[in-house]
């Protein structure tokens, strides 16, 4: 079961704000006017803040900034605080941290009492994104980012530590330790946040995770410990005001007393209520040390904030404030914190909101006012501070940078650049994020028979050059006349324009133009080239390209040829024209050519090249519609169906036709390099808005259907969620998921427009945390997500009939996913229910025939037998046959018995024997069929269906059982299309990548039989090779292609068979034994024959058979050529194995052959019964030439004609 449940957070940040209107500033122009008018002030004053806060010159670089601001700002902020980080200190240099009092106010110092900004990153739940905790990562934030902190967020409930703490304590250890070893200060975390109360239940550690920590690094001055992330109102929570204060406070003193009883003098960080905005009301009733009754001197107070809600306040007036309230705190005693913070709006999400971030670290920097960035994730929200996955446009950034200890800044997100140079103190210079690719385009080939629109310049100074088309190359006669080479003195040589070409390519980003130069012999060619448009008629080139002698290849038809690559900076007006947005057409192309010797030289693949802007396609989806529930999508609208905004998919959703109804799709391939969360790179599909109540209703239901093009491995998990009132956090999720495994999708029944089925079900009583979503819970939002569970699914995915339901049974339907919301109830695809999806039949009471075989008749649209696992029938059948209209399987009895065997007799009960026969779609097998002819080279073609078989036990859970082999096989037929050619068609198991697999074959009443090891995919090929050198009317032409469809020959190279060719002795042994199907019992009993040789098995069974014998005594001599006569004996031992009769008797009669008396006594009487049977010919001349060795054509021929006498 996977519950991944991240989202709660986003979901709460979104709405916490929204719940408490009053820390929501409306972003009007009023506003922002208003910063930037205070922004100026503060800048005029910058050198009296330096001269009355010397020690907060930290960042305090006078000047301003200009900036690319990315997200809903792109002004230019100017700001004094922004660079440097002189007082950014680490660990070595400033010591153990403490508070002191400067000019009136509370800030952090170092050992010796000097003020220290610390400035960092914090992580990501380490229950979700652990692999940041590794000594690379933690380097390039101390080196590299120039960081001295880092925060450790380890998250207690939304299955964090309280689910499994020594797991997640041992990342905090491990955090620690890598930090320490950096040279870095490390928040420990202890995360709360849902629930909002740090006294509700699920925290209850607290105390003891913070005396065992404390205690294995006693007043260690890296460590700082953070007690209470984010109080809020999740329920249970606390209110957001002085009430709510006490509340916490009641929490953290007994902590703060116990670290400082046990002699820590470590900085503490308590938050404030409403997700830690109110550290005002820390201020007025600060924490006090329960040792002295003394507010304690080391305890600072965090502000939370994210610069695309939170907006900026010049003074400490205001309550409905962050900022306001963090001034109010610093005016009234106490230090603060801000060990959270993002770029984005609340929920993680747009912007980023750089010019409010700017504001807000110049507050921040101005006061001395440590801070600590969300997060170090690649998580795919704005906050983020490493590239995420997103489908078709990024990899998600590893969480690891590598021996380097170094990102990239392409690896960063927008964030994370930004937040790295804040950090640094340098300026914020955005890198290019412009997405571009290479592109080549082959504007003139000729291939037409035409010049395309080239001729003679008119200015051309060389008149007498004949332009022609030849060959598919534009020819240019007469070069004699166009002879200079050099790079500059070109000028004298033909021109060619393209002025009468149709061809108008954009060549926007044009860096190169290339062409292909043929000459009669190796010679040097140089070219110059000015390309023009509308407005850049000409510049002239800065020097003709040569290519020279050595750079010419000979071709097929005997001519010379190069390649010439001319540049933008050889021809200026490429990349002027290449570079101009508003004019980068290209209408004609100038050519001035010069050859070296050449009565001739032709051009072809004119062709521009270089890299551009790729300019994305709008992502076009069907119309929104209203929120509709149950969604049935009959109206051809999404029902308010939308991609979630961290949603790693977000190709278009369509309505299109699903089994005969109207569904919801859309498109998706998961990464072969996967992202560390599972929900990082899947589909987040939301409804929003419908603020539905489940009533009396226990499940929610939706068919889903998959159309993959690649689905062979890993699960697809199917997560469902909803967006509930505060009193639920805003976030609920089904403790249970429905997982698909790919590896079963066989199993699966297709509809007739070949989905896979699955109808899926969450139970309501059973969500995570314990939560509980009652009949008149107002659920604002339902989010299904299909995570990637090690998977390498690529399709299309379908939803519909989205619905509350009473009961999780739903007649009809596939199902087989599993997971206790996925389909556990009646209708599940392994539960003993009579419910039976579409296209099988459920046979309750299989029995045997008199013969003791039990049959079953698969009639149209049906594909799956379904049999009850522990039927009595099974126990003793002698086999089970399951007939269709495009083949037929019998099962051995024992075969089915071994498979029953692999569980026990208590799963049996409540299982069911599976038995798939489905003939693939004619167009998927079509192109299956298509793929595997360009993958063999031979010229395959389908003469038949292809079939998809499977054999499996499935239990109540949903597990597929399957063997892994047969013994004894199961027999296929499988039926062939009228006119199927006999001789060249044989049975394949044929692969999903095209990979084929010969199996042989016996024809019985129009179909092909085959023995079957496994299932997979079979069908009836036609294998017709044809080879160079065995031409149509070639003597022994028809064999060689037969016997290549049985897979009895093979070419020497793909094209080519070498049919005069010598064949050993050992070749032609194994070519009689594969064509009799011989086994060998045992090796071959030849002291020259090498077990590990290819032919060894087949010369022990060709020997065996009394095929083969050795030339004196125990030597076969296998790699000697075959004469003609050994040839012939040979055969017709061969001969009699096969047909069980003995060769007819020749003893006595001549051979009828005009050499006969060369031919050795021993070999008389097979060449004489050779030839009687029709198994030999003469040479000619009546000449049977038996000294002769045996050719490959001639041993193909004779094999032919053995099995065509045996038949």
């Amino acid at each position: 079961m996977l519950i991944i449940e991240r989202e709660k957070e986003e979901k709460k940040r979104s709405d916490r704000c929204a719940q408490v209107s009053f820390y929501r500033l409306e972003e009007d122009s009023t506003v922002k006017r208003s910063i930037r008018k205070r922004l100026l002030v503060w800048a005029m004053i910058g050198s009296l803040l330096l001269a009355l806060y010397p020690f907060w010159s930290v960042s305090a670089v006078a000047g301003t900034e200009d900036e690319a601001q990315g997200g809903a700002s792109s002004s230019v902020t100017e700001t004094v605080y922004l660079l440097g980080n002189d007082s950014v200190l680490k660990p070595s240099a400033a010591g153990a941290l403490q508070i002191v009092e400067e000019n009136g106010m509370k800030t952090l110092a170092g050992e010796d009492g000097q003020p220290i900004q610390l400035r960092g990153m914090s992580t990501h739940g380490l229950q979700w994104f652990p692999e940041i905790i590794n000594d690379n990562a933690f380097a390039a934030l101390a080196g590299d980012w120039e960081s001295n902190v880092i925060r450790l967020a380890m998250y207690v409930g939304e299955n964090g530590y309280a689910s499994n703490p020594a797991v997640i304590k041992q990342r905090v250890i491990d955090g620690i330790e890598y930090a320490i070893a950096n040279d870095l200060y490390v928040i420990v975390d202890w995360h709360v946040h849902d629930p909002g109360d740090p006294n509700a239940e699920v925290y209850a550690g607290a105390m003891d995770f913070f005396t065992e920590i404390s205690g294995l690094y006693p007043n260690n001055e890296h460590i700082i410990y953070e007690l209470a992330n984010e109080p809020s109102g999740n329920a249970p929570g606390v209110t957001n005001d002085a009430a709510g204060w006490r509340k916490i406070k009641d929490y953290a003193e007994p902590i703060v007393g116990m670290l400082r009883a046990n002699g820590n003098d470590n900085v503490i960080i308590v938050g404030s209520p409403n997700w830690s905005q109110r550290p005002d009301l820390a201020a007025d009733d600060p924490i006090e040390d329960p040792n002295t009754g003394e507010t304690d001197p080391n305890t600072v107070y965090t502000v939370h904030f994210y610069t695309g809600t939170h907006m900026p306040a010049d003074d400490s007036a205001s309550r409905e404030n962050v900022m306001s309230n963090a001034r109010y705190a610093l005016e009234n005693g106490v230090a603060i914190f801000a060990t959270e913070w993002g770029t984005s709006e609340a929920s993680g999400n747009n912007g980023p909101y750089l010019a409010e971030a700017d504001v807000w670290l110049n507050f921040l920097n101005e006061h001395n006012v440590s801070w600590v960035n969300w997060s170090l994730t690649n998580k795919n929200e704005t906050s983020a501070a490493f590239t995420p996955f997103e489908l078709g446009k990024s990899e998600a950034t590893n969480l690891n940078p590598g021996d380097d200890k170094l990102w990239s800044i392409p690896e960063l997100s927008v964030s994370g650049e930004y937040v790295r140079a804040r950090i640094k103190g340098i300026p914020y210079e955005p890198i290019d994020r412009t997405p571009r690719e290479e592109f080549s385009t082959v504007v003139w080939d000729f291939d037409d028979g035409t010049a395309q629109g080239f001729d003679l310049n008119g200015e051309s100074p060389v008149k007498s050059v004949d332009v022609a088309v030849e060959n598919g190359r534009l020819k240019l006669s007469g070069m004699e006349a166009s002879s200079d080479v050099s790079e500059t003195n070109y000028w004298g040589n033909v021109r060619l324009s393209a002025n009468g070409s149709a061809a108008r390519p954009d060549i926007l980003g044009a860096q190169r133009l290339t062409l292909d130069v043929f000459a009669p012999a190796p010679t040097t060619v140089a070219i110059a080239a000015i390309p023009q448009s509308a407005s850049h008629s000409w510049l002239n080139p800065t020097r003709a390209v040569a290519a020279n002698p050595a750079d010419f290849e000979e071709q097929d038809d005997g001519t010379y040829k190069a390649t010439i690559t001319i540049t933008k900076d050889d021809a200026p007006n490429l990349g002027v024209i290449g570079e101009d947005g508003a004019d980068s057409v290209m209408t004609n192309l100038i050519l001035i050519i010069g050859a070296e010797d050449a009565e001739w030289v032709a051009l072809d693949n004119v062709t521009v090249s270089g890299v551009r802007e790729i300019v994305e396609q709008p992502v076009v989806h069907d119309p929104l519609g209203t929120p509709t529930l149950p969604s049935t999508f009959e109206d051809s609208t999404r029902q308010g169906w939308a991609w979630d905004g961290g949603s790693g998919v977000k190709s278009a959703l369509t309505i299109q036709p699903a089994n005969g109804s109207k569904a919801i799709g859309w498109e998706v391939a998961y990464p072969e390099v996967k992202p560390s969360d599972g929900w990082a790179s899947a589909p987040r599909i939301v409804l929003g808005g419908i603020n539905a109540t489940r009533d009396a209703n226990r499940y929610l239901l939706f068919d889903f259907y998959l159309q993959p093009v690649r689905a062979s491995e890993g699960t697809l998990s199917i997560n469902l969620a909803f967006a509930p009132p505060a009193s639920l956090g805003y976030w609920a999720q089904a403790a249970e998921n429905y997982d698909i495994a790919l590896n079963a999708l066989s199993s699966q029944v297709r509809t007739s427009d070949g989905l896979y089925r699955y109808q899926v079900s969450f139970d309501l009583t059973k969500i995570a945390d314990n939560k509980v979503i009652a009949a008149d819970t107002v659920l604002r939002d339902i989010t299904i997500v299909v995570a990637d569970g090690a998977s390498d699914y690529a399709g299309t995915m379908y939803m519909d009939n989205v619905r509350f339901a009473e009961s999780a049974t739903v007649p009809g339907g596939g199902n087989g996913g599993s997971g206790g919301g996925g389909g556990s109830g009646e209708s599940g695809g392994g539960g003993t229910s009579d419910t039976v999806e579409e296209g099988a039949v459920l046979v309750r009471e299989p029995k045997a025939d008199a013969s003791g075989s039990i049959a079953v008749s698969l009639g149209a649209g049906e594909s799956r037998v379904l049999l009850p696992a522990d039927a009595a029938a099974l126990a003793d059948t002698k086999s089970l046959a399951v007939t269709g209209n495009s083949g037929s399987l019998d099962i051995p009895g024992d075969a089915l018995r071994s498979l029953l065997a692999l569980v026990s007799d208590e799963e049996r009960k409540e299982s069911k024997l599976s038995i798939t026969l489905r003939p693939m779609e004619a167009s998927e097998a079509s192109a299956l069929a298509k793929k595997a002819d360009e993958a063999s080279e031979a010229g395959l073609r389908l003469a038949g269906s292809i079939l998809e078989l499977e054999l499996a036990l499935i239990t109540k859970d949903g597990k597929t059982v399957k063997p892994e082999s047969f013994d004894p096989p199961v027999q296929l037929r499988i039926k062939a299309n009228d006119g199927a050619n006999r001789d060249l068609a044989g049975v394949y198991l044929i692969a999903d990548d095209g990979k084929i697999v010969y199996l042989g074959g016996q024809w019985v009443n129009g179909e092909l039989s085959a023995a079957l090891r496994h299932f997979s995919k079979y069908a009836v090929l036609e294998y017709d090779r044809s080879y160079a050198d065995v031409p149509a009317g070639f003597w022994a032409a028809d064999a060689i292609r037969k016997l290549s469809a049985k897979h009895l020959v093979e070419g020497v190279e793909a094209d080519r068979f070498s049919p005069n060719d010598k064949v050993t002795r050992a070749e032609f042994a194994a070519m009689l034994a594969n064509a009799l199907g011989l086994k060998a019992e045992g090796g071959a009993a030849f002291e020259d024959v090498d077990p590990g040789e290819d032919y060894a098995d087949a010369v022990a069974a060709a020997s065996q058979a009394g095929i083969v014998q050795g030339r004196d005594g125990d030597r076969f001599v296998p790699n000697a050529p075959v004469t003609r006569e050994e040839m012939a004996v040979m055969i017709v031992r061969a001969y009699e194995a096969k047909s069980g009769k003995k060769a007819p008797d020749a003893s006595t009669g001549s051979t009828g052959f005009a050499d006969e008396r060369s031919i050795s006594g021993w070999a008389s009487d097979a060449v004489a019964a050779a030839r009687v049977l029709g198994l030999v010919q003469g040479k000619g001349s009546g000449r049977f030439e038996p000294q002769h060795l045996t050719t490959r054509a001639e041993s193909a021929q004779v094999v032919w004609r053995l099995l065509e006498a045996t038949k």
